[in-house]
């Protein structure tokens, strides 16, 4: 299984694109769709630039081998849009993060529990905490929403 469009475009969304390295809510130097290391694996600096073509490939090399790492955590039977979501979260939080956690866990136990997807509102906002993936909306210690929304995207693709 390979990282479908609607990943990659979640991705893109919320991440943006920059060609200027700035540090992202987590203090961490970052450039292009996300990319905080160089494919040799030297870290990002202040005053690194890349073009759109760069940034391009160096998303798609990152998700590639996020994927491969998530692949290895999943059951067989897991759905397109499930594993999209997930290397999504993946790449955003870290492996780390997805092996380690309870949407992990509720995931391998019964891939349609509501408890992971599903989510409330008030306000027109998805309420924090209300599915295991809105458990995950804090960079540095502060909820933000652009992480509520991110999250939010991925409970939807993988309910899809």
């Amino acid at each position: 299984m390979t990282p479908s469009k609607n990943c990659l475009d979640l991705i893109k969304k919320f991440e943006g694109y920059r060609s200027e390295a700035y540090q992202c809510s987590a203090r961490v130097w970052t450039i292009g769709w996300g990319t905080t290391r160089y494919p040799d694996g030297k870290a990002l600096k202040q005053g690194d630039t890349c073009t759109m073509e760069q940034a391009a490939q160096w998303l798609q090399d990152d998700v590639a081998k996020r994927s491969m790492s998530v692949l290895a955590l999943l059951p067989k039977d897991t759905t397109q849009s499930q594993f999209d979501s997930l290397v999504s979260f993946a790449y955003n939080l870290g492996i780390g993060a997805l092996r380690n956690s309870t949407l992990l866990r509720k995931m391998k136990a019964d891939p349609n529990d509501p408890t992971i997807y599903t989510y409330t509102k008030e306000n027109g906002m998805p309420v924090v905490g209300s599915c295991e993936f809105l458990k995950w909306v804090k960079a540095g210690g502060v909820v933000l929403n652009g992480l509520i929304l991110r999250r939010a995207a991925e409970a939807d693709l993988y309910r899809k």
